[in-house]
């Protein structure tokens, strides 16, 4: 159980789906699965209400058309009522629509307050309204937007919208007041000039579908949660790129990420949550000028491939923050990973950050938490590299440190104490080198050498019978560096500053090839205690 014990939200389970063209039978289903069961962190798993959907067959004769004709709309059903103008088309019963052709100014609402499911089938449609939302769900209790296979569909709004008195919603180009499911292999464009792209005040789930939002302010939003199972997403957003914002039930308020292709770019957070974010899988590309993710109670990721470019911290949790699998490269941030309680297993990253890499903090300063059990963690920091106002925890795993060059930071810079029982620590730093506090169980050793080493400068440790413990190029200057690992024992080692190393490189560290000590300078050094400190005279 981890520190502060913050709930974490439950694992979604969700069908595979199946969009057959219209005119035959299809059908989808969307389910919670209830756990008691522990992430891999520890955690505890909390059954949340996370909305379903069961979209139940239909035949063609059921589907009701809506056409859409440039200047009018036209339609036969006495559920869809058309306005004097017959722009505005407002589906005042549940059942299957389907909206073709294209609208060059008005709007599609539902309003239905029959308590029946409303589906949207959208088959070649292009909706634009200059002065609302073209697509507005009023009331619907639930609603189901279907993409057909290899249709594309475009919803467009206009830079101002008009509203009654006292009105201020719909404020997006896809606007729902209720429950929202998108699936379908088809694609979605939808421009939003006015202000958010798509919206639910109740959950949003997206399932597949290609979609592609352009938003001035948030792209895609779900007030009490956002889930997605699947798609190809593609969001520039003013705002925020995907957004939770439910702040008034801690179990609600959450984003949860358990598959497909996602691309932003925002302005705000990349990805937002009021409470939780969790990611199972998917492929991420962000590109934020805030956080790239961000939640205000907890992050966890243990899936996905993710590239992260931010202009502040790549991933924020106030509270609780666990890795557990995925890659992970962050190409740039302020700081790169920023929690109160940070775990870290099982997965590979890279950071780089013009801050701290790796920040355990807290509001008060004290008993952060870090714990780094397996995995690869490589950091190119300008500010410290591992840097916890608190207590640092390695069990398992390789953590590579570069940098930081300048004298006011250190390479691993804590508060309290740090235990080390397992795994590889390589830390190069110019200054503030702090090493595994005595009581742990991996030796460590501290060089400190007499001048700053230039970046990529080779470093080759070894037994005195010649047995390699490592090779070491780190990539920024540096005149300590730390070393700390079970392999490391009582007796004598020779350190090599210099010379060639040839063979598979990454971050910095040879694992396999040759090391040539031709030109390299040596120095016997004697390991008696845990913790060894050695001056380095080359």
């Amino acid at each position: 159980m981890k520190k502060n014990n913050w709930l974490i939200i439950m694992v979604l389970l969700m069908s595979s789906l199946l969009l057959s063209g219209c005119g035959e039978t299809s059908s989808s289903t969307t389910t919670t699965t209830e756990t008691t069961d522990s992430d891999s962190s520890g955690t505890d798993l909390t059954d949340v209400e996370t909305g379903t959907t069961e979209d139940s067959e239909w035949d063609d004769e059921d589907v009701i058309d809506i056409v859409l004709n440039g200047a009018t709309i036209s339609t036969e059903a006495d559920a869809v009522t058309l306005s004097n103008d017959e722009t505005v088309a407002t589906i005042t019963a549940g059942g299957t629509y389907q909206i073709s052709g294209t609208l060059d100014d008005g709007q599609i609402i539902v309003d239905n307050d029959d308590g029946e499911l409303v589906r949207l089938i959208l088959n070649g449609a292009e909706i634009t309204c200059t002065d609302n939302a073209p697509l507005y769900i009023a009331n619907a209790d639930e609603a189901i937007i279907v993409l057909v296979a290899d249709s594309d569909n475009t919803l467009t709004d206009g830079d101002s919208y008009t509203y009654e008195d006292d009105e201020d919603e719909p404020d997006a180009t896809l606007f729902s007041n209720d429950d929202l499911t998108i699936y379908g292999d088809g694609s979605l464009t939808v421009n939003g000039n006015y202000n958010e792209g798509i919206r639910s005040k109740d959950g949003l789930i997206i399932q597949s579908g290609t979609i592609t939002v352009t938003a001035v302010d948030h792209g895609i939003k779900g007030k009490d949660y956002l889930t997605i199972s699947g798609g190809d997403l593609t969001v520039q957003a003013g705002g925020d790129g995907l957004k939770s914002n439910n702040d008034e039930d801690e179990d609600l308020g959450y984003v949860y990420i358990s598959g497909g292709t996602i691309n932003l770019t925002a302005d705000g957070d990349g990805i937002q949550a009021e409470t939780q974010v969790i990611i199972t899988g998917g492929e991420f590309d962000i590109n934020s000028g805030d956080d790239g993710i961000n939640a205000t109670t907890a992050i966890s990721i243990s899936d996905g491939e993710f590239e992260i470019a931010s202009g502040d911290d790549a991933i924020h949790s106030d509270l609780d923050l666990d890795i557990t699998g995925g890659t992970i490269e962050i190409t740039e941030s302020v700081e790169g990973i920023e929690g109160a309680d940070i775990i870290i297993a099982d997965a590979d990253i890279t950071v780089t950050a013009s801050d701290d890499g790796i920040n355990g903090s807290t509001d008060d300063n004290s008993n952060a938490y870090l714990d780094i059990d397996g995995g690869r963690i490589a950091v190119y920091a300008a500010g410290d590299g591992i840097d916890v106002n608190g207590y640092i925890s390695i069990t398992d795993g390789t953590v590579l440190v570069h940098g930081p060059t300048s004298s006011s930071n250190g390479a691993i810079d804590f508060d309290n104490s740090f235990s080390m029982t397992g795994g590889v620590l390589l830390a190069a730093g110019t200054s503030m080198a702090q090493a595994p506090t005595g009581s742990s169980d991996v030796r460590s050793v501290i060089f400190k050498f007499n001048s700053t080493q230039a970046a990529e400068t080779v470093i080759h440790f070894a037994t005195s019978s010649g047995q390699e413990l490592f090779t070491f190029a780190p990539e920024k200057s540096f005149k300590y560096l730390i070393y700390a690992s079970n392999e490391l024992a009582k007796g004598n080692y020779r350190v090599y500053v210099g010379g060639t190393a040839s063979g598979a490189v990454s971050d910095g560290l040879y694992e396999e090839g040759g090391y040539s000590s031709s030109s390299a300078y040596s120095q016997v050094v004697s390991i008696l205690v845990n913790s060894t400190s050695v001056n380095i005279n080359n």
